[in-house]
């Protein structure tokens, strides 16, 4: 059994014989044969490539050491080797190198290895090789030397063999890549004798033809190793046959260009040995290869004298691969072709009118032919506007042309020969030239600025193309030649204008000018300062004002001699320091002129304020007196003073400065001096006194008993708002009596008591509304509270409000406190509960009045908590029973979310969640929201989820569906005691509940590679195609894919085919059109082609009418088979009538009325073509006009008929002849003219 072999790494390497745009003939066809070259892209997978070089040389052969038994794991045998050179795509192999008696589970070292080239490995044992493995990398060796312990890789190495059978002779191909699968198999049959194959399965030139190959002699080389032949076969022979064929693009061979031939000598040599052999043949007649052709070379081994006994591998011939020997080494040379030249006009003219364009025809072989002259309008040709024709040419003629129509622009021409074989040259490399109507225009580069003080200076200036020369002139001086730059002057000062242009450009058009005014200015501008500060000034940030006598100037500006520097006006400083000044300002014109004597101001700055003091009279500090005198003065001589009492706005004065009348209290005087240069003292001076004649004011405290007691001792802390008081005091309205802070009473009974106090200042005043205080004094303890709120073992997600009842009933105080306490654990009626975890005392509450605490942060847990009272006067109750509460604070987790995911399409949203609370209150509800933003500051639905326990999944859809279109949704979950877990991250969903429309301009393209099915998007966010075969979903496709190919198509084909979008959210779309196959109707009758028609759906239409008493068959059908229509639409056919069929003929309409003169347009009808013409007979059947209408096909003709002039009224007969293969026929049509 023959097996083809596996290629591996296969690298592309194609010959072209001929680039038919090159227009030159290959010079060699040699080249080696690959036996791992790519597959050809001309003929079958069997056939590969013959390459036109011998590619790299063959490298060194590898040097082979056998190793000891368990260094590898290969079988024990005998190996050969083989090293290839890579050179881009080509590949050359060595000599194959045997290394002998490997043992079992042994190695074999590798040396004198080229890096980079591969090395191979073949296991001979006692039979022939199958196929080599690959022992080094893909990319080539690594190094000189390795060692092979076993490893493999696929075979990347096929051989071509062949076996004969015993006793049998004649032909077997050698096939690239073919073997056999085992030394014992059998070998295939020979066949008697050579034929031209239906395929070509040898080697392929991939490249194209357009050639010509002349008689003469090839010859050919195969490197061809022996089999395992044994003695009793010495006698066999076999001859190396090749032949070479001229192929199709499909490897059909059209042509042979070398017969089979058969080499002299004997293939059978020295079993395992390889030997070149050589084949020759001579062609008497020359070959021609068209664009398309390639060549195909086949080898054979012919097996002249049979083997006697044996067979398989002892009678294995292999070629083998990557043997330089490989090759055609002989060929005729190929006809010449014919060559081009241009010859006038030169390269890159310029013209303003069409130029004839000239080539030259010559022929290596003398031979005539034709010369074709082409326009383009790019330098490649890519876009050819005009060529000559083909003009006849003999050879060492010169053709001309002239091109028309053409516009201003650049253009390209080309020439091509054609020899008297119809061999084209390639088109000769461009020329161009310029067609130019259009006056150059002249751009002025550089110029002086428009307005100068240089009296001299140049202009730089060029064109907008290639010029013979400039011409210039300044102001109303005559044109003279020119060149760039331009040098002028010097012109005095005022207006010049300089004037330029083009003398002509190279299609002669004269140039037109361009020009440049300016202004010559060389006298300065002189300065002006309009404003500036006095010449005594206060201010350290001056400002001064200029101008010049000539406008547009600019200024430079000097202070104090640090320089010039560019300015403007008002210029302003700032910081500038005390004393004298000088300001300095010029001017610069526009033609930049500079004023040589700056305008100047100088002046002095004080900006120092003086110094105020107060004295040497002011009153005392402490007095009683209302009046007040101040003396005060300035360091500075001359300055003025302004005065100010109490922080009144500041007066103006003079010393001494009196005051009258002035309140008790403290007063403050300030003055303030003002210099000679209006600098004001910042600081004004200041005195500070008190004037008192108010008595003082007693206080008690802060040491008082508590306003209700049981203590029946009371101290008291006395005070006055003056300082250096004495105090009376007296008790329950006794008299006053002198006394000191602090004041201590003891041994006092329950009930009110009342303490006075009053001071006396060190001036005597008495406090007229002495101090007073009043308190109770109580011993008798309020009732236990009763507890309020919460409720006990109430559940709460806040800390709550503890809430317990006063109730002091007792004579002496109504009034009191409330002890709150929070516990870990509880506590009966009048014990205090521990440990304590918080606890506070709250406000002052009547009898029968509520008190409340909020207790601080605490941890979620369960809580304890009391309370008990204490009166105004300190009793205290007994500690209520606990009541208890449970605090849970911890919000349940961020509901899960479930479907649907973030930007997912629906059409109906159902929002899924899972419930997530494991402590304390471990059940609650899932809250939904779908919002018209992602902050979800827009809510359009919300709803909440019935209770649910920890872990639970639920659903929710809105009772109303929003709109279509882009919504958010989030979740978020609350527990049983009301705490809220935040809300989900946004979610974006897509809301579609439209369904997408139908796949526009769905339509089928029968090619040779079978039907292939287009369609284009609808306008919509499409998910996936579903494409229907004979109504039934066949295949889904991707929102992306429009095109899917669907295998072979002929006209026998009704299957239908439509397509449907399926969007985002599921919504399947409506149907496209459904298309079916056209069937092929022609040689049909009318009916037959309405059946075929009808039974796909389609409808049929014709252009050729009907004769009933003749059968009419279609000759045309559009659309033509195979091809796809859509259902419900017709099919147009053309019939006639079948051949031998006798002609019919009818004319519509048959009556007609018209005026005389009038032009008839009737409508002929034939069953097949024939020639008619009409006659116009008058009533009596006399002639009166014959026309010719031609030759008009079957079906219905239009055609006109003009009556003749001044033809009477009356009625006339108007007769159509018809004659063709069916015989003759005649119309009648009826004429009246009015």
């Amino acid at each position: 059994m023959r097996l083809p072999a596996v290629l591996a790494a296969a690298v592309a390497v194609v010959l072209t014989l001929l680039v038919g745009g090159s227009g030159a003939g290959v010079a060699s066809y040699q080249g080696t044969l690959y036996l791992d070259g790519p597959a050809s892209g001309i003929a079958t997978p069997n056939s590969f490539q013959l390459l036109t070089s011998s590619g790299p040389g063959a490298p060194a052969n590898p040097t082979l050491a056998a190793g000891v038994a368990g260094s590898g794991t290969l079988a024990a045998g005998n190996y050969l080797y083989i090293a290839v050179a890579v050179n881009r795509s080509a590949r050359t192999g060595g000599t194959a190198v045997q290394v002998s008696s490997v043992p079992a589970n042994g190695s074999v070292t590798v040396s004198n290895v080229a890096v980079g080239s591969l090395v191979y490995r073949l296991f001979l044992g006692t039979t022939t090789a199958t196929s080599y493995t690959l022992v080094t990398p893909a990319g080539g060796a690594t190094s000189t030397s390795f060692v092979d312990a076993g490893g493999s890789s696929s075979l990347v190495l096929p051989q071509s063999e062949n076996r004969a059978p015993t006793g049998a002779t004649g032909y077997a191909d050698f096939t690239p890549g073919v073997v056999y699968s085992s030394a014992s198999a059998a070998a295939g049959s020979l066949v008697p004798s050579t034929s031209t194959p239906g395929v070509c399965g040898g080697w392929t030139v991939d490249g194209d033809g357009e050639v010509t190959l002349p008689a003469g002699t090839w010859t050919f080389q195969a490197r061809i190793k022996s089999g395992a032949a044994g003695g009793s076969n010495a006698s066999a022979v076999a001859r190396l046959t090749v032949a070479m064929y001229v192929v199709n693009a499909s490897g059909v061979p059209t042509a042979t260009i070398v017969p089979p031939t058969d080499g002299a000598g004997n293939l059978i040599n020295t079993p395992g040995t390889t030997n070149t052999f050589t084949v020759s043949a001579t062609t008497s007649t020359a070959t021609v290869l068209a664009k398309t052709d390639h060549m195909c070379v086949q080898f054979w081994r012919h097996q002249t004298a049979a083997y006697a006994s044996g067979g398989g591998s002892k009678s294995s011939l292999t070629i083998l691969p990557y043997d330089p020997a490989n090759a055609v080494t002989v060929h005729p040379t190929p006809n010449g072709f014919a060559s081009a030249t241009l010859a006038s006009p030169a390269d890159a003219l310029h013209t303003q009118a069409i130029p004839t364009l000239s080539a030259t025809y010559a022929d290596a072989e003398g031979d005539p032919g034709n010369l074709t002259i082409r326009l383009c309008s790019d330098s490649g040709c890519g876009s050819p506007l005009q060529n000559s024709g083909a003009m006849a040419a003999n050879n060492g003629d010169t053709k001309t042309w002239t091109p028309t129509g053409l516009s201003d622009g650049t253009y390209y021409w080309q020439a091509q020969a054609q020899d008297s074989g119809g061999l084209p040259s390639a088109w000769t490399s461009s020329r161009s030239f310029v067609i130019d109507n259009v006056a150059p225009t002249t751009s002025i580069d550089s110029s002086p600025s428009a307005n100068s003080n240089a009296s001299s200076g140049t202009f730089a200036f060029s064109a907008n193309e290639s010029v013979t020369g400039f011409q210039c002139h300044v102001d109303g001086a005559g044109w003279a030649g020119c060149t760039s730059p331009y040098s002028y002057g010097p012109l005095g000062d005022g207006s010049h204008t300089f004037y330029v242009k083009a003398t002509a450009d190279l299609a002669g058009n004269a140039g037109t000018a361009s020009s440049y005014g300016w202004t010559i200015d060389t006298v300065p501008p002189d300065t002006s300062i309009t404003s500036q500060p006095s010449s005594l000034a206060n201010t350290s940030t001056p400002s001064f004002g200029f101008t010049a006598t000539q406008s547009g100037s600019s200024f430079e500006c000097n202070l104090d001699g640090a320089g010039f520097t560019s300015c403007s006006s008002p210029k302003s400083y700032a910081g500038v320091a005390d004393g004298a000044h000088t300001f300095q300002v010029r001017a610069i014109d526009p033609a930049g002129n500079v004023d040589v004597s700056p305008a100047s101001y100088s002046w002095t700055i004080d900006a120092t304020p003086p110094d105020t003091s107060i004295g040497p009279s002011y009153p005392a500090l402490l007095t009683t007196a209302t009046g007040a005198t101040f003396d005060f003065s300035s360091n500075e001589a001359g300055s003025t003073f302004a005065c100010s009492l109490d922080g009144a706005s500041f007066t103006s004065c003079s010393t001494p400065k009196t005051y009258s009348a002035l309140a008790d209290g403290s007063h403050t005087f300030q003055v303030r001096a003002t210099d000679t240069a209006t600098n004001i003292d910042p600081s004004p001076a200041s005195y500070t006194w008190t004037v008192d004649t108010t008595p003082p004011v007693t206080s008690i405290g802060p040491t008082t008993p508590p306003a209700n007691t049981s203590s029946t001792t009371a101290t008291f802390d006395l005070a006055s708002n003056e300082a250096g008081s004495t105090f009376d005091c007296r008790l329950d309205g006794g008299p006053y009596a002198s006394c000191s802070t602090p004041k201590t009473y003891t041994a006092l009974a329950d009930g009110s008591h009342t303490f006075d106090v009053r001071a006396t200042d060190q001036a005597g005043n008495v406090d007229t509304s002495p101090a007073s205080y009043t308190w109770a004094i109580d011993s008798v303890a309020p009732s236990t509270p009763s507890l309020a709120s919460p409720a006990d073992a109430t559940l709460t997600n806040a800390l709550p409000q503890l809430r317990a009842t006063f109730d002091d009933a007792t004579a002496g105080g109504d009034t009191g406190t409330v002890q709150f306490q929070v516990c870990s654990n509880s506590a009966p009626a009048g014990a205090a509960c521990a440990p304590v975890v918080q606890s506070t005392t709250s406000g002052i509450v009547s009898s029968r009045g509520t008190a409340s605490w909020t207790p601080a942060a605490f941890a979620d847990g369960t809580y304890h908590w009391q309370a008990r009272a204490q009166d105004a006067a300190g009793n205290l109750s007994a500690w209520s029973a606990t009541h208890s509460f449970q605090l849970d604070t911890a919000a349940p987790s961020v509901p899960a979310s479930g479907s649907p995911a973030d930007g997912a399409w629906v059409n109906r949203l159902v929002l899924e969640g899972t419930f997530s609370k494991a402590s304390f209150a471990g059940t609650g509800s899932i809250d939904f929201r779908i919002c018209s933003d992602p902050l979800c500051v827009g809510v359009v639905r919300s709803g909440t989820s019935d209770t649910l326990v920890n872990g639970a999944e639920t659903a929710w859809s809105p009772a109303t569906q929003p709109g279509d279109g882009l919504w958010y949704w989030q979740a978020r979950a609350h527990d049983s005691a009301r705490n809220y877990s935040a809300w989900s991250s946004t979610r974006s969903v897509h809301l579609d509940t439209v369904a997408p429309a139908k796949p526009p301009h769905f339509n089928g393209v029968v090619a040779d590679d079978g039907l292939t099915l287009r369609w284009d998007p609808p306008n919509d966010v499409i998910a996936n195609y579903v494409l229907f075969v004979n109504g039934t979903p066949w295949k889904n496709f991707g929102s992306t894919e429009f095109e899917v190919k669907m295998g072979p198509f002929d006209g026998a084909d009704t299957r239908t085919f439509s397509v449907v979008a399926v969007d985002m959210a599921g919504n399947v779309g409506a149907m496209s059109p459904v298309l079916v196959g056209v069937p092929n109707l022609l040689g049909l009758d009318w009916a037959h082609a309405l059946g075929a028609t009808s039974a796909r759906g389609l409808g049929l239409r014709r252009d050729a009418v009907g004769f009933a008493s003749i059968p009419m068959f279609v000759t045309s059908q559009d659309p033509t088979a195979p091809a796809l229509a859509e259902q419900g639409s017709s099919v147009r056919v053309m019939m006639a009538a079948a051949k031998g069929t006798p002609l019919a003929v009818r004319v519509r309409p048959g009556r007609v009325t018209c005026h005389r003169t009038c032009l008839l347009r009737l409508r002929v009808e034939l069953s097949t073509s024939a020639v008619v013409r009409s006659r116009l007979l008058s009533g009596r059947g006399r002639l009166l006009k014959r026309v010719g209408l031609g030759t008009l096909h079957a079906g219905a003709n239009t055609v006109r008929v003009r009556l003749p002039r001044r033809l009477n009224r009356g009625a006339y007969r108007l007769m159509f002849d018809a004659s063709g293969e069916g015989g003759t026929a005649h119309a009648l049509v009826r004429v009246k003219v009015n």
